[in-house]
């Protein structure tokens, strides 16, 4: 990676097996050459303390605000749910929707709708519906399923993004920025941004 990462080991990354989001914070630590931390998560059979726990949460938090840009800014997350005609308030939905996309009546036709604070409503029409939407992902713990497994994304992506954060966080200012031109040029490479809805904001503040 040049001088900038020495000391981090270079790693191919798997794209071709079931992730979970700690095998996400797996690949990352060693990414940046945090070999012990990458064996605490390697070993099932022991539960992380001290400092290993401490970082896996740091590392947690850089998943999760990197599921958050790439969710709003570039690819999101679609999600299909029936509801009944007229108003639907969003707190009843599974999740948060970012944006609605499209409602459709039993027979596939689709249906006027309009998005209020809080709420869509639909014009009355006979039966239940089907409303599909963009969410806002909520926050997962580590044990939790990589959301972005069956996307073009893959894994490597959001390794590069974690990097970013975690470096960031940890005042390693240079590596931070060199990990979220990785991030932001395998993004490109892959999709083009999505225009961000609403007052939700998901750039990085770099010092």
């Amino acid at each position: 990676f040049g001088s900038i990462y020495a000391g981090c080991i270079p790693v191919a990354i798997s794209d071709s097996l079931r992730h979970y989001i700690k095998d996400i914070i797996k690949d990352t630590a060693r990414i940046l050459g945090d070999e012990t931390l990458y064996a605490a998560l390697s070993d099932a059979t022991q539960e992380l303390s001290g400092e290993n726990k401490a970082k896996t949460d740091v590392f947690l938090k850089c998943y999760n605000d990197t599921l958050a840009e790439v969710a709003t800014a570039y690819y999101p997350i679609t999600k299909e749910e029936t509801i009944q005609p007229g108003k639907t308030l969003f707190s009843t939905l599974s999740e948060t929707p970012l944006r609605i996309k499209s409602v459709r009546a039993q027979s596939g036709v689709a249906l006027v709708f309009s998005v209020g604070e809080g709420y869509l409503e639909t014009e009355k029409v006979a039966g239940k519906l089907t409303v599909i939407y963009d969410y806002i992902p909520s926050e997962k713990t580590a044990d939790g399923d990589f959301e972005y497994e069956k996307t073009p994304l893959g894994k490597t992506v959001f390794c590069y993004g974690i990097a970013a954060e975690y470096c960031m966080i940890g005042g390693r200012y240079s590596e931070a920025a060199n990990w979220e031109s990785k991030f932001k040029n395998a993004v490109a490479g892959i999709i083009q941004p999505k225009k961000r809805a609403g007052k939700i904001t998901t750039s990085r503040v770099w010092k």
